[in-house]
């Protein structure tokens, strides 16, 4: 039985929201639920052959760590996105400090007299 590689490294990239993360990591970690079971299942298979059960439990584990791989690819870019919104957000929020904190202009120092 031929296992084809059910991931790939580049699908790591994060273009939509958290929930777009959230979903896609969902998705990896039900893929590697599968990976773990099939690596358990070979693992108590004693209809194969020593070596073929031990080149299928190393492609099996080089699955399971793309995978994990992916996962916290996703995990680092979801990160990364928040720190970027957050420092947008700081750096909005500087300008109006600024203002509040701003010395009167000469207009503000006149007293009037009438």
């Amino acid at each position: 039985m031929q296992i084809d590689s059910t991931s790939s490294p580049s699908r790591a990239t994060v273009a939509g929201g958290n929930a777009d993360s959230s979903k896609e990591i969902a998705q990896l970690q039900a893929k590697l639920k599968k990976v773990v079971a099939e690596l358990k299942t070979v693992a108590s298979d004693d209809s194969m052959k020593a070596e073929e059960k031990q080149q299928k439990e190393r492609l099996l584990q080089a699955q399971m760590q793309a995978l994990e791989q992916q996962i916290s690819a996703v995990q680092q870019a979801e990160q990364q996105k928040r720190q970027k919104q957050a420092e947008a957000a700081q750096q909005h929020a500087v300008p109006d400090q600024r203002r509040a904190t701003k010395t009167p202009g000469l207009g503000e120092n006149l007293d009037v007299y009438g």
